[in-house]
């Protein structure tokens, strides 16, 4: 019984968040339609309320529930700026305490599954973006901290950041700094994560700013080997200024730094 009423049922809203239709209200203990998803909501509505009485096989239903319905794809959801997102992240930076987000980021360094009834609804490597952002704007208020991942209406990620963008653009005083977070932590670390890496510090540093300087903070559960040699290169080589940590070692460098941004 807790299995069906508890475990299902956080299954079943982690597969409706995974449609991009429902967002979480009052802290997970509410599902509600994504306001930004309404225009798709409504279309659902419409169109799905009723299904065919009966079908003549079990193959008939299966073709009608794994057609695609090229309409639907074709509505246009609602997004967020860039200075909505910052906003958004604001309102998470005051309702979660900078060590429940400490807490909950060693979790995801040896767990990865959360207790908390509303984050435990939102997988790990989104998870961890969220709560990055989350634990950098705490720890330097003065830095504009604008997550890249996919939210909804109440700022909650539904997916990590993608589109070729790094994962979370933070700007303080004339200096941008991209953090980049993977929960990838073995040999795929480097592959996955190194070129896409490079290229998105490249993109922002060829942005014209007079007198900006641009730099990376890598942060992962842990950092494998071959991923810190890779990154030494490219300081070396092309002078891409790439600082990698582990979850922990970043929590202690906001701990004791004065600036994001490191030379």
């Amino acid at each position: 019984m807790s299995h069906i009423l508890k475990e299902g049922l956080d299954d079943y809203i982690r597969k409706m968040r995974a449609t991009g239709i429902i967002s979480l209200r009052d802290a997970g203990n509410y599902v509600d339609i994504d306001s930004l998803q309404s225009k798709k909501a409504d279309y659902i509505i419409k169109t799905y309320s009723e299904m065919p009485s009966s079908f003549a096989t079990d193959l008939d239903y299966f073709k009608y529930a794994s057609a695609k319905d090229e309409e639907l794809f074709t509505i246009i959801s609602e997004s967020h700026t860039e200075k909505g997102k910052a906003q958004l992240l604001d309102r998470w930076v005051d309702e979660l305490s900078h060590e429940a987000v400490r807490k909950e980021l060693i979790v995801l360094t040896k767990v990865h599954n959360s207790k908390d009834e509303l984050l435990k609804l939102i997988p790990a490597p989104a998870r961890l973006e969220f709560l990055i952002s989350i634990y950098t704007k705490q720890s330097f208020p003065e830095v504009t901290v604008i997550p890249q991942y996919s939210m909804d209406d109440e700022g909650l990620p539904r997916s990590t950041a993608a589109g070729n963008v790094a994962d979370i653009k933070c700007f303080e005083n004339n200096n941008a700094i991209l953090i980049e977070v993977t929960m990838a932590t073995g040999r795929n670390q480097t592959v996955m994560e190194g070129g896409p890496v490079a290229r998105h510090l490249r993109n922002e540093i060829a942005k014209e700013t007079a007198n900006r300087k641009v730099m990376v903070q890598f942060v992962a559960p842990s950092i494998y080997p071959d991923t810190k040699e890779y990154f030494r290169f490219l300081k070396h080589n092309d002078k891409l200024n790439i600082k990698t940590k582990s979850v922990q070692e970043y929590i202690a460098f906001c701990g004791k730094s004065s600036t994001l941004f490191e030379s």
